[in-house]
């Protein structure tokens, strides 16, 4: 079920403090050890890059998405903040480190493995890339874009680029009324709102 945020409001005290390591510094890492140790748990979290954030960071670099941008400061510092909790970047968490440690659980906070069909191909590889690529800067999109896949983040990206005047046609398998009906209904229809005042096209 989605929406059960209220189910968790009271968490009621833990019976025995336990040694927990986190894996994954993104907000859901950071969200995990923050909770974890404010219950008070001892709490290490691990990330191998040498900042927070993971896939956040480049998820807010659209102008619109101002808000996610305020939010992985707001979380990395209450993270921060936290007593009996660590943080150790440029830090793999391999089994062997967390037997030798002696921890008594691992949340696994690593993200997803991006989907990338196969049948998706180009005379010139280099011009597919991952919105993550492009989100972080590693990629360029140019004048005239195809995205491949309409769900938030194509929506989003849609967006994005139709307000800087690029030409945008989104694809997808599913028809227009189960498009952007996944997690949070509420964000497809506002974003299908907003690209009405734009020029796009949808396959």
């Amino acid at each position: 079920k989605y929406n059960r945020g209220m189910d968790y409001n009271y968490m009621p005290p833990i019976k025995e403090k336990k040694k927990v390591a986190v894996i994954g510094g993104g907000p859901a890492g950071i969200e995990a050890a923050r909770v974890a140790a404010e219950r008070g748990h001892d709490v290490t979290l691990f990330e191998k890059s040498d900042i927070l954030g993971g896939g956040c960071r480049g998820a807010g670099a659209a102008p619109f998405k101002e808000d996610l941008r305020n939010y992985l400061p707001y979380v990395s510092r209450k993270a921060h903040e936290q007593k009996n909790l660590s943080i150790r970047m440029c830090a793999e968490a391999t089994s062997g480190l967390l037997d030798a440690e002696g921890f008594d659980a691992a949340i696994i906070a690593i993200g997803n493995v991006p989907f990338f069909p196969g049948w998706i191909s180009c005379k010139d590889p280099k011009r597919v890339v991952l919105v993550n690529d492009i989100d972080s800067g590693a990629a360029q999109a140019g004048k005239d874009i195809v995205i491949v896949g309409a769900g938030i983040t194509g929506l989003e990206t849609a967006l994005r680029f139709a307000r800087l005047d690029r030409n945008v046609t989104v694809i997808d398998m599913l028809d227009r009324e189960h498009i952007g009906q996944t997690v949070a209904p509420i964000n497809g229809y506002a974003l299908f709102n907003l690209l009405e005042e734009e020029k796009w096209t949808l396959m």
